[in-house]
């Protein structure tokens, strides 16, 4: 598949909230004493948190594996790329032959090396996920510890929302050819999950603290401007004395955000929102 044929599908797999007609992505987050300081950040700072891979609760997350070329053009391709690598790195054109001889010549260990290295690579990503439904039940009784917690509904229209990568649901393990493309295509690991997990319809915002041309970020955070919350949505479970303080903490920060009350249907398994007068 020629480059653009491949970043074709990669925006066909990973697309922005835009081009499937969102303007919203929604966030559940816990509400207790421990947690405190997580609100603040997020309400009071404007710091949206990404977490690290190994926070999440998938244990394959970026985790990709590293499919050594095999055949005569990508083998060739593997060879020039190693040798100009080796040859940025100051080593003169006998050294870099020597290089790509040496390499070439022990492709499993090679390849496992690789593997090692992209994988460590992956493990220092930023991730913040959202989903594009406030409904889901599944999610109100993960993350909002059955539901005596909030959702955050985010403007998809502003970044960095906007910049929000959809996940793709496989049973296809991921898998990087490498040389890695340098390009965006480069993070599909961090963007391909399970089948399993396809109810939670999730985006991904992504950032690499030490990367060049990133996010205005602190290193754990990308810092919002103050106009990206559009509303709160109170757990049906929550208490009333919760609500109030949540409501008091994000008065004292820059955003504006409508609340709602949450309540459970008398009449089927749905969730059912009133604007907070």
């Amino acid at each position: 598949m020629s480059e653009s044929g491949a970043l074709r599908e990669f925006d066909n797999n990973h697309p922005y909230p835009d081009a499937v007609g969102l303007k919203s992505l929604f966030k559940f987050y816990t509400v207790s004493q421990s947690k405190t300081q997580h609100l603040r950040d997020l309400f009071v700072d404007g710091k949206l948190y990404h977490a690290l891979p190994r926070q999440f609760n998938d244990p394959f997350e970026c985790k990709p594996n590293t499919r050594w070329p095999t055949s005569p053009d990508e083998l060739s391709s593997l060879g020039e790329h190693i040798s100009k690598e080796a040859r940025a790195r100051g080593s003169t054109a006998t050294e870099a032959r020597k290089t790509v001889s040496i390499i070439m010549s022990e492709p499993k260990v090679s390849e496992e090396r690789v593997t090692n290295s992209i994988r460590k690579t992956f493990n220092e990503v930023r991730i913040c996920s959202f989903t594009n439904c406030k409904k889901n039940l599944l999610l109100w009784s993960y993350y909002t510890n059955s539901h005596e917690g909030i959702c955050v509904e985010f403007d998809a229209e502003k970044m960095p929302i906007s910049s929000a990568y959809k996940v793709n649901y496989s049973d296809e393990y991921p898998e990087i050819i490498y040389p890695t493309p340098r390009d965006r295509r480069v993070l599909t690991p961090a963007l391909t999950k399970s089948n399993v997990w396809k109810h939670e319809s999730e985006f991904r915002t992504i950032f690499t603290p030490e990367a060049p041309n990133q996010p205005n970020n602190d290193g754990q955070s990308l810092l919002l401007e103050g106009n990206e919350i559009k509303n709160i949505f109170f757990g049906a479970e929550m208490n009333d004395s919760e609500k109030e303080n949540l409501i008091r903490l994000i008065k004292d920060g820059p955003f504006s955000p409508s609340f709602w009350n949450t309540s459970l249907s008398r009449s089927r398994f749905k969730l059912e929102f009133e604007l907070r007068p």
